[in-house]
């Protein structure tokens, strides 16, 4: 069996539990602290507007096409876990002069880094030698695991979003739509501006 596999096996139902632990103290938290929750998302989408706005002045032809909430790779490489807000153009990931912003939901991701810790520990106690190659491929996959929280969060402020004021001021391109997924990948779809 090789390292890496191993390593995986054993730390795989730690993993597990952990991570549904961890589901059921955000969920906890955020009910205790959803005004601090909601009100860092607002200031991090109402800069990203701001900028979209302040773009829009500059360039008149310019039209939003897609608002995205994506996860990075570098994100889980870095034990960051940071995700991108973006405003696109109808080019999506093309356009020359996209507005974004980066976002660290706290309330999602603030046991990651003590998990990766204690997981580190529980391996070398049980392996000798291993090293950060042979692990962060499985640390990567639960940090991986935690975007879909993010994206699930995200998709829940979405009609939220759509009412403020200065998401309104935007000049969107008919079929404007809010995604959120990986970087790079098409995403899922959470809202689709129809034309009148």
């Amino acid at each position: 069996m090789d390292r890496e596999k191993e390593i995986k096996e054993r730390l795989s139902a730690v993993m597990e539990q952990r991570f549904e632990e961890n589901a059921k103290r955000m969920e906890k938290y955020y009910h205790v602290h959803k005004k601090e929750t909601d009100q860092d998302f607002y200031e991090r989408i109402t800069l990203l507007f701001d900028r979209v706005l302040e773009m829009q002045g500059r360039n008149t032809e310019k039209q939003a096409g897609y608002l995205r909430l994506a996860s990075l790779q570098s994100g889980a490489v870095t034990k960051t876990c940071e995700y991108q807000l973006a405003v696109y153009d109808q080019n999506g990931y093309l356009d020359k002069e996209p507005c974004f912003v980066y976002w660290h939901p706290a309330h999602i991701l603030r046991n990651v880094a003590g998990d990766l810790e204690s997981f580190t520990q529980l391996i070398k106690k049980q392996m000798i030698r291993v090293r950060g190659y042979e692990t962060d491929p499985i640390y990567s996959s639960y940090i991986r695991r935690h975007d879909q929280l993010a994206e699930d969060y995200f998709q829940a402020m979405v009609p939220e979003i759509v009412t403020m004021e200065k998401f309104r001021e935007i000049r969107q391109a008919d079929g404007f739509e809010i995604r959120s997924g990986a970087y790079g990948e098409v995403g899922r779809l959470l809202y689709k501006n129809r034309p009148e």
